[in-house]
């Protein structure tokens, strides 16, 4: 009989809450500060002559 308390490695399923919390927190990084990166960037493009 297996010992159901065994967790030797992580499971697909595990990977595949990781891989979405990730995917996650970049999409809603780049919704709260894409347009303060682009303004940031867009101003020291500004400066250059």
């Amino acid at each position: 009989m297996p010992d159901l308390r065994d967790d030797q490695g992580a499971t697909m399923v595990e990977y595949a809450f990781m891989v979405g919390f990730v995917a996650m927190a970049a999409f809603l990084a780049v919704t709260l500060f894409g347009g303060s990166v682009r303004d940031l960037f867009q101003n020291a493009a500004d400066l250059m002559p």
